[in-house]
Protein backbone atom coordinates (compact mmCIF):
# COMPACT_ATOMS: atom_id res chain seq x y z
CA UNK A 1 0.00 0.00 0.00
CA UNK A 2 1.37 3.01 -0.95
CA UNK A 3 1.56 6.64 1.34
CA UNK A 4 1.34 9.76 -0.05
CA UNK A 5 2.60 13.28 1.30
CA UNK A 6 2.39 16.67 0.10
CA UNK A 7 6.15 18.21 -0.60
CA UNK A 8 7.62 21.89 -1.67
CA UNK A 9 9.69 21.57 -4.75
CA UNK A 10 12.18 23.48 -5.70
CA UNK A 11 14.20 23.29 -8.62
CA UNK A 12 17.35 24.54 -10.58
CA UNK A 13 17.56 23.55 -14.20
CA UNK A 14 20.41 24.70 -16.29
CA UNK A 15 20.91 23.94 -20.06
CA UNK A 16 24.21 24.73 -21.86
CA UNK A 17 23.82 24.34 -26.36
CA UNK A 18 26.89 22.01 -26.78
CA UNK A 19 26.02 22.49 -30.66
CA UNK A 20 27.10 26.14 -30.69
CA UNK A 21 28.82 27.29 -33.58
CA UNK A 22 32.87 26.76 -33.42
CA UNK A 23 32.33 24.03 -30.72
CA UNK A 24 31.86 19.63 -30.61
CA UNK A 25 30.79 17.51 -28.14
CA UNK A 26 32.97 15.15 -27.09
CA UNK A 27 33.17 12.27 -24.47
CA UNK A 28 36.14 11.52 -22.19
CA UNK A 29 36.85 7.73 -21.73
CA UNK A 30 34.81 7.78 -18.44
CA UNK A 31 31.73 8.89 -20.27
CA UNK A 32 32.23 12.56 -19.00
CA UNK A 33 30.72 14.99 -22.00
CA UNK A 34 32.70 17.82 -22.84
CA UNK A 35 32.95 20.51 -25.48
CA UNK A 36 36.24 21.45 -27.51
CA UNK A 37 36.06 24.71 -29.50
CA UNK A 38 37.03 23.66 -32.96
CA UNK A 39 40.78 25.13 -34.22
CA UNK A 40 40.14 29.13 -35.55
CA UNK A 41 42.18 30.98 -36.12
CA UNK A 42 41.09 34.84 -35.23
CA UNK A 43 39.02 33.84 -32.38
CA UNK A 44 39.24 35.21 -29.17
CA UNK A 45 38.41 33.59 -25.72
CA UNK A 46 35.54 36.03 -25.32
CA UNK A 47 33.81 34.95 -28.59
CA UNK A 48 33.94 31.25 -27.66
CA UNK A 49 31.87 31.98 -25.10
CA UNK A 50 29.03 34.03 -26.60
CA UNK A 51 28.81 30.94 -28.47
CA UNK A 52 27.37 28.32 -25.72
CA UNK A 53 24.31 29.18 -24.84
CA UNK A 54 23.17 28.80 -21.06
CA UNK A 55 19.63 28.99 -20.13
CA UNK A 56 18.83 28.18 -16.19
CA UNK A 57 14.86 27.98 -14.82
CA UNK A 58 14.33 28.17 -11.28
CA UNK A 59 11.16 26.75 -10.15
CA UNK A 60 9.00 26.63 -6.99
CA UNK A 61 6.20 24.31 -6.92
CA UNK A 62 3.99 21.83 -4.75
CA UNK A 63 4.36 18.30 -5.31
CA UNK A 64 3.52 14.86 -4.12
CA UNK A 65 5.92 12.00 -3.09
CA UNK A 66 4.39 8.29 -2.52
CA UNK A 67 6.26 5.60 -1.14
CA UNK A 68 5.41 2.11 -0.43
CA UNK A 69 6.71 -1.57 -1.11
CA UNK A 70 10.45 -0.39 -2.15
CA UNK A 71 9.39 2.36 -4.15
CA UNK A 72 9.44 6.25 -4.14
CA UNK A 73 7.83 8.28 -6.56
CA UNK A 74 7.87 12.55 -6.57
CA UNK A 75 4.99 14.20 -8.77
CA UNK A 76 4.69 17.98 -9.59
CA UNK A 77 3.11 19.97 -12.00
CA UNK A 78 5.08 21.62 -15.41
CA UNK A 79 4.30 25.37 -15.62
CA UNK A 80 4.51 28.09 -18.63
CA UNK A 81 7.73 28.56 -16.64
CA UNK A 82 9.23 25.65 -18.16
CA UNK A 83 8.06 25.39 -21.50
CA UNK A 84 5.79 22.15 -20.55
CA UNK A 85 2.76 23.52 -18.84
CA UNK A 86 0.04 21.07 -18.89
CA UNK A 87 2.49 18.35 -17.54
CA UNK A 88 2.86 16.64 -14.97
CA UNK A 89 6.82 15.30 -14.56
CA UNK A 90 6.77 12.12 -12.40
CA UNK A 91 10.57 10.48 -11.01
CA UNK A 92 10.38 7.40 -10.24
CA UNK A 93 12.84 5.01 -8.18
CA UNK A 94 13.49 1.99 -6.24
CA UNK A 95 14.98 2.72 -3.11
CA UNK A 96 17.70 -0.29 -3.28
CA UNK A 97 18.62 1.14 -6.33
CA UNK A 98 18.91 4.55 -6.35
CA UNK A 99 21.27 5.46 -9.54
CA UNK A 100 18.70 4.17 -11.63
CA UNK A 101 15.78 6.82 -12.28
CA UNK A 102 12.81 6.97 -14.52
CA UNK A 103 11.62 10.52 -14.99
CA UNK A 104 7.36 10.28 -17.04
CA UNK A 105 6.14 13.11 -18.67
CA UNK A 106 2.58 13.10 -19.10
CA UNK A 107 0.06 15.86 -20.88
CA UNK A 108 0.79 18.54 -23.21
CA UNK A 109 4.50 17.01 -23.48
CA UNK A 110 5.06 12.94 -23.51
CA UNK A 111 7.89 11.15 -22.93
CA UNK A 112 9.70 8.86 -20.41
CA UNK A 113 13.58 9.38 -19.66
CA UNK A 114 15.64 7.06 -18.19
CA UNK A 115 19.01 8.50 -15.87
CA UNK A 116 21.53 6.16 -15.01
CA UNK A 117 25.11 7.28 -14.22
CA UNK A 118 27.65 6.18 -17.10
CA UNK A 119 24.95 5.01 -19.57
CA UNK A 120 23.03 6.07 -22.65
CA UNK A 121 19.65 5.28 -23.07
CA UNK A 122 17.15 6.42 -26.19
CA UNK A 123 14.19 7.79 -25.79
CA UNK A 124 10.93 9.10 -27.79
CA UNK A 125 9.73 12.33 -26.78
CA UNK A 126 6.38 13.23 -27.95
CA UNK A 127 5.03 16.61 -28.92
CA UNK A 128 1.71 17.73 -30.42
CA UNK A 129 2.99 17.93 -33.86
CA UNK A 130 5.08 14.53 -34.19
CA UNK A 131 7.13 12.40 -31.64
CA UNK A 132 11.11 12.22 -32.09
CA UNK A 133 13.81 9.88 -30.96
CA UNK A 134 16.43 11.30 -27.87
CA UNK A 135 19.75 9.52 -26.71
CA UNK A 136 20.46 10.77 -22.96
CA UNK A 137 24.22 10.04 -21.59
CA UNK A 138 24.08 10.71 -17.68
CA UNK A 139 27.04 11.64 -16.34
CA UNK A 140 26.18 11.50 -12.84
CA UNK A 141 23.13 10.78 -10.46
CA UNK A 142 22.91 12.40 -6.97
CA UNK A 143 19.58 10.50 -5.56
CA UNK A 144 18.92 11.59 -1.80
CA UNK A 145 15.53 11.61 -1.93
CA UNK A 146 13.71 8.98 0.60
CA UNK A 147 9.70 9.49 1.99
CA UNK A 148 10.46 12.72 4.01
CA UNK A 149 11.69 14.43 0.87
CA UNK A 150 15.44 15.52 0.53
CA UNK A 151 17.46 15.89 -2.77
CA UNK A 152 18.23 15.06 -6.49
CA UNK A 153 19.87 16.12 -8.94
CA UNK A 154 21.42 14.52 -12.31
CA UNK A 155 23.81 15.81 -15.09
CA UNK A 156 23.43 14.36 -18.77
CA UNK A 157 23.70 15.52 -22.04
CA UNK A 158 20.28 15.17 -24.58
CA UNK A 159 21.44 14.31 -28.29
CA UNK A 160 18.59 14.96 -30.38
CA UNK A 161 18.98 12.85 -33.95
CA UNK A 162 19.91 15.37 -36.41
CA UNK A 163 19.40 18.38 -34.14
CA UNK A 164 21.42 20.28 -31.47
CA UNK A 165 22.85 18.62 -28.17
CA UNK A 166 22.51 20.02 -24.90
CA UNK A 167 24.18 19.54 -21.63
CA UNK A 168 21.42 19.68 -18.28
CA UNK A 169 22.11 19.98 -14.91
CA UNK A 170 18.82 19.52 -12.93
CA UNK A 171 18.80 19.79 -9.14
CA UNK A 172 15.19 19.12 -7.15
CA UNK A 173 14.74 19.68 -3.51
CA UNK A 174 11.94 18.62 -1.80
CA UNK A 175 10.37 18.50 1.65
CA UNK A 176 7.27 17.77 3.57
CA UNK A 177 5.16 20.17 4.07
Amino acid sequence: MKKEEAVRISIRSTQYDLDGKGTELFFAEDGTPFVEPSAQTGKKDKDKEKETKENTIELDTDGVIRYGSGRIELSYEETELTGMEGSTTTLYFDEDNRGLVTMLREGAVNTVLVFEEGKRHVCVYETEYFPFELTIHTYRVENGLGRDGGEFSIDYVIEMHGGASERTKFKLRARKI
